[in-house]
């Protein structure tokens, strides 16, 4: 994926709110054309394995990645992570940095 250039990248701090982050995966994907975004959720270290959850649910899906952090970096270090992750990596042309209890409603 490091050569193909992704229109808009959501970063999804995550912690311990398993079905927050879930839901808000599922608004973005029901909202956003597929094919033009990824979405990135980094785990700030949950302590009830909830990142690992999350790995094991997207782990066939090619639109979310899942990064899990060795240790809580806090709100802004974590979501710096997703942030170097989707500009590094993916090349987005968009970094939408969102709280994992955002819902989109429209698609526009």
């Amino acid at each position: 994926m490091e050569n193909k250039r992704i229109k808009a990248a959501f970063v999804v701090l995550h912690y311990k709110a398993v079905e927050d982050t879930k839901e808000c995966i599922k608004s973005i994907l029901d909202n956003v054309d597929a094919q033009d975004v990824h979405i990135i959720v980094v785990d700030n270290h949950s302590p009830d394995n909830s990142g690992e959850v999350l790995c094991d649910e997207y782990k066939d899906n090619n639109f979310v990645t899942v990064i899990k952090n060795e240790k809580n970096l806090g709100f802004s270090n974590g979501n710096n992570i997703g942030y170097k992750y989707a500009k590094y990596t993916l090349n987005a042309e968009y970094i939408i940095l969102c709280n994992n209890d955002i819902l989109l409603f429209q698609k526009n």
